[in-house]
């Protein structure tokens, strides 16, 4: 049962995103751009240039987890490689990565302000 509904999930999302593309407009010259940066960059990407990405903030989990699924419903047609996709999944897990990034990150730059106050109020005046 629990098999036939998230094959039943996977089959709604496959059709909901290509009734989605069928209704969009050609892209704009600017995210054809974007989109070919995109390729250039991930294409050929391995582990440590994913994740120095990542830490450039160029792009996001969920916009990699994005252009994968794009990949995979352009070339599944042809070569049937991925049986089951679970696209509410990955985007859910790659929401939670992205959320933890901008967490940790607005933490990490609270810390120099949290120090410096902390800082400025043990110093002698002399030193102000």
């Amino acid at each position: 049962m629990r098999a036939s509904y998230c094959l039943l999930l996977v089959v709604l999302a496959v059709l909901e995103t290509g009734c989605l593309y069928g209704q969009t407009r050609a892209p704009s010259n600017r995210k054809k751009a974007a989109q070919e940066a995109m390729d250039r960059d991930l294409l050929e990407v391995n582990i440590p240039q994913l994740e120095q990405l990542y830490r450039s903030h160029k792009y996001t989990v969920t916009e990699v987890v994005r252009w994968y699924m794009a990949r995979i419903e352009n070339y599944n047609g042809i070569y049937r490689a991925v049986q089951t996709l679970d696209v509410l999944g990955a985007l859910a897990t790659a929401a939670r990565e992205d959320a933890e990034a901008k967490r940790v990150a607005t933490v990490l730059c609270a810390v120099p302000c949290g120090a410096f106050r902390l800082l400025r109020r043990q110093t002698p005046a002399s030193w102000a």
